[in-house]
């Protein structure tokens, strides 16, 4: 539901989410890497949750941003959202949440944030290993990001 520029989320959306947060932790304990993008809607709450669920799972924190005035242009431009939801988010999602990482997508070009988030994974997990393997966690195909933001086929599809 969304009530003044904000999306409300109910109990069964809740429920749902911890399932599927559950699935997320369930994969990478399986020796899955897993990128989850998601809008913490309660910011630092959002966060708590997801480290409550998490557990011992390790983790990169990577904070998106952008300022209010882009967000509110591209949420014009996508067309598929009520007017105003964006603006409103742009800054209050990232209110006390505490990342490793941050880009900003509005003053940086899209490779450079791609280049950057590559890089925060290598370093992070450069000599670790996944929690179901010894093998050091692939790094997402950077090709099938184009320059211009479309995303083609991953290099196994070709």
């Amino acid at each position: 539901m969304i009530e003044n520029g904000f999306f409300l989320r109910g109990e069964e959306f809740m429920r749902l989410f911890a399932a599927f947060q559950a699935s997320v932790v369930a994969q990478a304990k399986c020796g899955v890497n897993v990128l989850v993008e998601d809008v913490f809607l309660d910011g630092v709450l959002d966060q708590h949750r997801w480290r409550a669920a998490l557990g011992d799972v390790e983790t990169l924190w990577v904070g998106v941003h952008c300022s209010p005035d882009i967000a509110a242009a591209r949420e014009i431009e996508r067309g598929d959202r009520p007017i105003g939801i964006a603006r409103n988010e742009a800054n209050a999602v990232h209110e006390g949440v505490h990342y490793a990482l941050e880009v900003d997508t509005g003053t940086t070009n899209l490779a450079d944030v791609v280049d950057t988030v590559a890089s925060g994974i290598t370093n992070r997990w450069a000599l670790a290993s996944t929690p179901a393997s010894n093998d050091a966690p692939a790094i997402p195909p950077r090709q099938a990001l184009s320059i211009d933001g479309t995303i083609d086929r991953a290099p196994w599809e070709h």
